[in-house]
């Protein structure tokens, strides 16, 4: 697992669902083409709104009787087996929708005829930045929640904070150190000056490494020195120790090295998406912007329950005053658990170089927009990690080939867990129940995989949008205009909450495999998935941007239900050949 902390074991939750009763007749590549806008028939002028709890204004309430509309569920797909809104072909799959714009439940009727044993997949993805109430419990057994794998709590605090610091506080601290200079004699403030670049380290140098802010420093030596092809130049320092028998290997040394730095390699591939890892800025108070190497420190982070991480913190210069930054590495850095690398033989170094993209897609996204652009511009926690872990992706099929990231690891967690759940715009804290790694190894790989690498420079190449949301919906819109982040979010819904076959997925759905030169990604089928995936259990609120997938198994002839959707809410109706 990589990150910005990339936590050793990620936690998990069990996702909650809902629907109401009802009653129904069941018997025991190349880039795809634009898809059917999802355009919701409108509901009719909704009921005053359900008051909130009284003395907790921000809990839902669940709303006793859904309005009963006029309407019903409308086809989502071109050139698929929903013939209209109440047929079925027989076969393929067909997909409807309806989406509650507005602030109350709607009791939906849905009626399809022409079902010959396929099981009907309801999926709701909740459209708003709000949790949603659930009304009725829905009719599939509940499936018992996932243990959340704990690692100790100084990790998850450490974690966090790196997090917070990444995205705000670093500039919160460069402006108390501007303010706390101001105040100093003017000859005082001039001797302040600009930074000078790091002195050069040759190979057999000894380096004590800052880990932390309680001081916690670890000895190391500088074991390989390369240089990329426009000459920045990359130190890998070891923990002493760490090369002892049954430990870290010349040859594994040899690999990190040369992979970091060759033609099709991590650093090429980030430099060509991205931009450089660090550069020029007018920052007051951040180390040099030209001359610096970057520094990949393999150390031992099992302790701290972590594969790797980037801390801003250590491109802050050491001043008296601030007592903070006298555990400021002063350097471009990641840290890296070299463990890894030896206590796992099939995985172990592969893993390495997923958590080496990882945290150097962290240097270049806090370089890039919070350094170059300006704080506001930082990134939100969530795309930060979210667009490292899409990194993995192109990285792990880059390199490895055999081995995928998203489709061997994030996305058959994400089902299984399960994480419907859990929301895609929002990083969870260590102490809940989400994996963020997982749901977006879930959701960014259906993001790489329906738009590929033009949308995925155009996120992170962003000079426009401020606020995290707006970045990601408007590099939806560059590849997909008329789209956005919303209707992704219900098609990517529709696609893994019904374990959407491969063969004969509409357009706009499903994980498509990417033939782009150096960019291709595998294509996924779901239904490899399915003996591993867990439906949720039953809870009474869906979280904000989340979704929620309930079953009808084996139906024939018609299938009939009333089904309550929440507000702001979307309703996906799924039917096809394959399993759930």
């Amino acid at each position: 697992m990589m990150q910005t902390c990339r936590l050793a074991s990620g936690a998990m939750l069990a996702a909650a669902i809902l629907v109401v009763g009802c009653s129904s007749d069941p018997s025991p590549g190349s880039p795809p083409a634009a898809p059917v806008p999802l355009t919701p028939p409108q509901p009719p002028a909704p009921t005053p709104q359900t008051p909130a709890t009284p003395g907790n204004p921000d809990t839902p309430v669940p709303p006793e009787t859904p309005v009963t509309p006029v309407s019903t569920i409308d086809p989502a797909c071109s050139d698929c087996a929903a013939i209209s809104a109440t047929q079925y072909a027989g076969s393929g799959t067909g997909i409807w929708t309806f989406v509650n714009d507005t602030d109350q439940p709607y009791a939906v009727p849905v009626s399809l005829h022409g079902l010959s044993g396929q099981n009907v997949s309801l999926v709701f993805s909740n459209d708003s930045d709000k949790a949603q109430p659930l009304a009725v419990l829905a009719r599939q057994p509940a499936q018992p929640r996932a243990a959340r794998h704990a690692v100790p709590g100084a990790a998850a605090s450490f974690a966090d904070q790196v997090r917070a610091f990444n995205h705000t506080g670093w500039a919160e601290q460069v402006e108390a150190l501007q303010r706390a200079r101001a105040k100093l004699p003017q000859a005082a403030q001039d001797q302040t000056g600009e930074p000078e670049p790091p002195a050069g380290a040759r190979l057999g140098d000894a380096r004590q490494w800052y880990q932390n802010t309680a001081g916690d420093v670890r000895d190391t030596t500088l074991v390989r020195q390369v240089s990329t092809r426009e000459g920045v130049a990359v130190n890998f320092w070891l923990e002493d120790g760490e090369q002892a028998e049954g430990k870290v290997t010349d040859a594994m040394l040899d690999t990190l090295s040369a992979t970091y730095v060759q033609a099709d390699g991590i650093y090429e591939f980030l430099r060509e998406v991205g931009g450089p890892l660090w550069g020029r800025h007018v920052v007051p108070g951040l180390i040099a912007g030209t001359g610096q190497p970057v520094n990949v420190v393999l150390v031992r982070l099992q302790e701290y329950g972590l594969a790797g991480y980037f801390w801003a913190l250590n491109t802050i210069r050491r001043t008296r005053l601030d007592p903070r930054t006298q555990f400021s590495n002063e350097a471009v850095v990641l840290f890296v658990d070299s463990s890894m690398m030896y206590t796992d033989a099939s995985h172990g170094l592969s893993m390495t170089l997923v958590t080496l993209a990882h945290e150097s897609m962290h240097m270049q996204n806090f370089y890039r927009r919070g350094v170059r652009l300006g704080p506001a511009y930082a990134m939100e926690q969530w795309l930060d990690e979210g667009t490292a872990v899409m990194a993995e992706d192109f990285i792990s099929q880059r390199l490895m080939l055999e081995d995928n990231e998203i489709r061997d690891r994030q996305l058959p967690r994400y089902v299984s867990a399960p994480l419907y759940g859990c929301g895609v715009l929002r990083w969870p804290a260590y102490d809940e129940m989400c994996d963020g790694y997982a749901v977006w190894g879930a959701w960014g790989g259906y993001l790489n995989r329906q738009f590929g690498i033009p949308f995925y420079r155009n996120l992170l190449n962003d000079r426009t949008n401020r606020s995290s949301k707006a970045v990601l919906d408007a590099a939806i819109r560059s590849v997909r205009p008329g789209s956005g982040t919303v209707p992704e979010l219900r098609r990517w819904a529709a696609s893994v909450g019904s374990m959407m076959p491969a063969a004969g997925a509409p357009p706009g759905y499903g994980y498509p495999a990417r033939t782009e030169t150096g960019y291709g990604l595998p294509a996924i089928d779901l239904q490899t998935l399915v003996s591993e995936r867990t439906l949720p259990e039953p809870d009474d609120v869906m979280s904000a941007y989340s979704m929620l997938p309930v079953v009808r198994s084996g139906v024939t002839g018609t299938f009939s239900e009333e089904v309550s959707v929440p507000p702001r809410t979307t309703l996906m109706v799924v039917v096809h050949d394959g399993k759930v």
